[in-house]
């Protein structure tokens, strides 16, 4: 009997273990998602005014929502009438939040970026920079993350090691219809960086040219 006790007894503290566990798991995904916001201005301020707001996500949905929602603050129109001080703090509670997730999903390209949102936040380019290139080698064929990266590269010094990644994340880009047109719509948005995006559409296929070209063209019949 006593084998078999011993044997009742090991799989009774598992199972209450892995209830314990699963409870921890539901109360932190409960806490993370009631606190989600994903409006830009309105993530920014519920971070400024809880400072005891954290995340601890499980999920991956969470964890992506969690860390759009402070890509999002970082760049919310409210966050450039703030005191630099309060910016800083919030990016640096971005930085925390989205290295944790790093550390449970290393190689995930969504939370590499969010670390360099929030390290370009903060002034630190060479960690945003960092960041960047492992978030292109984590995730080099999600468009909607390329998205993100190109919009943050346009906010950066120019150097070599971001112009490759631009032209490599811009080329995806153009690759697809949708994404195409986004690039265009882009190009019609940033006056300023339109040499910087025309000599990246300029190192693809003479196709990809032209069909970048007619949706410039449209853009500009339809006023978009």
């Amino acid at each position: 009997m006593r084998p078999f006790m011993s044997i009742y007894a090991g799989v009774t503290v598992i199972a209450l273990a892995t209830g314990g566990l699963a409870a921890k798991v539901l109360s932190d995904e409960y806490r993370s998602f009631r606190n989600i916001e994903t409006d830009g201005n309105t993530a920014f301020l519920k971070l400024r005014h809880n400072a005891d707001l954290s995340f601890a996500p499980w999920a991956i949905l969470t964890q992506t929502a969690v860390l759009e929602m402070c890509n999002n603050a970082l760049i919310a129109p409210i966050s450039s009438v703030v005191a630099p001080d309060v910016y800083a703090g919030i990016a640096t509670r971005c930085r925390d939040t989205a290295q944790e997730i790093t550390r449970q999903v290393p190689a995930w390209g969504l939370s590499r970026f969010s670390e360099a949102r929030a390290a370009a936040a903060l002034g630190d380019i060479p960690a945003a920079q960092t960041a960047l290139e492992l978030s292109a080698r984590l995730a080099p064929n999600e468009g909607w993350i390329a998205q993100k990266r190109v919009l943050l590269m346009l906010d950066l010094p120019e150097t070599a090691a971001l112009d490759t990644l631009f032209v490599r994340d811009l080329t995806l880009l153009l690759s697809t219809q949708t994404s195409r047109q986004w690039v265009a719509q882009l190009f019609v948005a940033r006056p300023d960086h339109q040499d910087r995006i025309a000599s990246a559409v300029e190192t693809t296929p003479n196709d990809t040219q032209r069909r970048f070209l007619s949706d410039l063209r449209r853009l500009n019949r339809t006023g978009a």
